[in-house]
């Protein structure tokens, strides 16, 4: 498995994506940073993480993802790789994608949101959900009841119980976990087949996936 890394470009300012650090949820731990641009290579079996990845879109005959990605709803070049990820959806509809939890230290409300989106997925809805996150608006204590409400989730008060339990925070934890002993030090990162790829390519996924399927 090689590494390619990109720089983001947002309203002209370059975001490098490789320059932030995680911590794990619950128990902050730290690992020290990969070197950008190095292989990592010492993930042999990525079977883990695409057994932990959440859909964001699933083809009908639920084949493996062939796109995962690393994620945090505070991350401004996450919002733009997720409405490339909605177009690939619709252009490429045989591509299953899923999504890691991976939000990073300073997003101050990232792991709120991030258990937030853990239980819509619980009741069917993370697809939905995860656009609004990512459509923009100012994020607050007060927008994961407020989505709840938009995706039409059935049951409120499960989901309230679901944001407060240890469950949907050892999800996220456990998220951050795959993506720390993958090497993982910034979002967005994504997983193309066996390719890691930091931050949004500029050739595009789906000229990614064409040429990667060429090679298998």
């Amino acid at each position: 498995m090689r590494t390619v890394i990109w720089a983001a470009l947002a309203g002209g300012v370059v975001i490098v994506a490789a320059g932030f650090t995680a911590r794990n949820v619950r128990e902050h731990v730290r690992r020290d940073a990969v070197v950008p641009g190095l292989p990592w290579d010492t993930i042999a079996d990525l079977a883990p993480y695409r057994q932990a990845a959440h859909p964001l879109h699933q083809d009908t005959s639920g084949s493996t993802f062939r796109v995962i990605v690393f994620s945090d709803y505070q991350c401004p070049a996450c919002r733009l790789l997720d409405k490339q990820l909605a177009i690939l959806a619709r252009k490429m509809p045989e591509v299953s994608v899923g999504l890691i939890h991976y939000p990073l230290e300073g997003h101050w409300l990232a792991i709120d949101a991030a258990v937030s989106a853990v239980c819509a997925e619980a009741q069917g809805n993370l697809t939905k959900f995860n656009r609004i996150l990512f459509s923009g608006r100012p994020l607050h204590r007060n927008s994961w009841l407020e989505a709840a409400k938009e995706v039409g989730i059935g049951d409120l008060q499960e989901y309230a119980a679901c944001i407060q339990s240890d469950s949907a925070k050892k999800v996220v934890s456990d998220n951050v976990a795959l993506g720390n002993a993958l090497g993982v030090v910034g979002t967005p990162t994504m997983l193309i087949d066996n390719e890691l790829y930091v931050g949004n390519p500029p050739q595009g996924i789906a000229t990614i996936l064409a040429g990667s399927g060429k090679k298998q």
